[in-house]
């Protein structure tokens, strides 16, 4: 199993909200549509990359 990530860029998956504190889906399709545009090879969807760590720190 290789730990290397394929040459290319994969931004990390932000989630935008609303004044109410609901998720902003039509900006967050907007987000995406630039990803795309700009070109990258994937997203990192977890939660932002601290959210990695604590599961990792959490079930050693």
């Amino acid at each position: 199993m290789t730990k290397e990530f394929p040459n290319g860029v994969y931004p990390v998956m932000l989630t935008p909200f609303t004044e109410n504190n609901e998720v902003d889906y039509e900006a967050l399709g907007k987000l995406v549509d630039w990803y795309i545009e700009k070109g990258v090879n994937g997203l990192f969807a977890d939660c932002q990359s601290s959210e990695m760590f604590f599961y990792h720190w959490r079930n050693v």
